[in-house]
């Protein structure tokens, strides 16, 4: 295991998207001080999205969010109190019509860390009490493919755009007849590096021989995270697509900067804007997720990132000018609670 270990430390470090946010972003921190002094504020981006906490950078609540969205482009969405019974639970799972398979995720989250697809009413008592937290329940989409997009608009222009979008390929192995499940994961590029957490997950069938010409379905998420593979595909963006995104992020309120996590069936549709749903929509703490392709360079993702974050400075100066100004004292202790929260929902994973 401590050569393993080893293995993945550095596969890690030649790999820049599996590195820890703070390389990432540190080398960046220049810019963020020149936008906030630009800005009068640190802590611009409460701006950005005025209708949503903390403009959507930290400890924001899903919930609130998928409130501001028309309910035609979401999941069915119950929340739920940590200390609510089971009881109070099915009985509002079974009024809402959300059938099994379900979704759990907590409400306030990130990265896709504590999301679980629940089978059954046994793994869902169990699941949810994991969390220690307040939880949504969500009607499982059919839909089998999901994209990334980027999404910016200034308060002042009636149309925004789309700056990014990205294919997220969930996390799978191919069998060949001969090989162990234990065996393909560690000869894979991208499974082994989740060694620890898929152990945890696929344990009962961890010494089986996998069939060939089988796929398996390690991870059915798309977080980069969890490792999914980011799929590069801006240049795919159509302006069908792009006026669909446009039509549905104007009637969110309060909405500028953002991604939308979008699920779809059919790669022709979804180009002219038709037959998909909206699973999420991230704000200030969205990335522009297409710079993780393994194809782009850590310099490629630095400018994007810069580029975004000058796009959020301009829309949170015009949006400061009717907006009162943000408590410093609340957003630093918000911004810590969200540090303390990753920590917690990594250890639910193994990472």
């Amino acid at each position: 295991m401590k050569l393993l270990d080893l293995k993945i430390w550095f596969h890690k470090k030649l790999h820049w998207e599996y590195w820890h946010a703070r390389a990432i972003y540190i080398p960046l921190s220049w810019m963020w001080i020149y936008l906030a002094l630009k800005n009068k504020s640190l802590y611009f981006f409460n701006y950005a999205n005025p209708s949503i906490s903390y403009g959507g950078l930290v400890m924001c609540s899903k919930k609130e969010i998928y409130d501001l969205i028309p309910s035609k482009w979401i999941p069915k969405t119950l929340k739920f109190k940590h200390q609510d019974s089971f009881e109070k639970v099915s009985n509002s799972i079974e009024q809402s019509q959300i059938s099994f398979p379900l979704v759990l995720k907590p409400d306030i989250g990130l990265k896709g860390l504590g999301v679980h697809f629940i089978d059954n009413r046994m793994e869902l008592e169990s699941e949810r009490l994991k969390l220690d937290s307040d939880y949504l329940i969500q009607e499982k989409i059919s839909y089998k493919n999901e994209v990334g997009i980027f999404y910016v608009r200034y308060p002042n222009e009636k149309d925004g755009f789309c700056t990014g979008m990205v294919r997220k390929d969930f996390l799978t192995v191919c069998g060949d007849g001969i090989s162990t499940l234990k065996e393909l994961i560690l000869n894979n590029s991208r499974a082994f590096i989740h060694y620890k957490s898929l152990y945890n997950e696929w344990f009962n069938q961890w010494d089986s021989i996998v069939e060939k010409d089988k796929t398996i379905l390690l991870v059915p998420y798309g977080s980069h995270t969890r490792g999914a593979c980011f799929k590069d595909l801006t240049d795919s963006i159509s302006p069908q697509l792009s006026s669909a995104i446009n039509s549905i992020c104007i009637e969110v309120d309060g909405f500028y900067y953002g991604r939308l996590d979008i699920m779809y069936h059919n790669w022709d549709k979804l180009l002219e804007g038709k037959d998909f749903t909206i699973i999420e929509i991230n704000g200030a703490a969205a990335e522009p997720t297409h710079i993780y392709d393994p194809k782009h360079s850590y310099f490629f993702g630095a400018k994007t990132i810069i580029k975004h974050w000058m796009m959020m400075s301009k829309i949170s100066r015009i949006n400061r000018k009717s907006l009162n100004r943000a408590s410093f004292k609340k957003t630093t202790k918000a911004l810590f609670q969200n540090i303390k929260l990753e920590r917690q929902l990594r250890l639910l994973h193994g990472l």
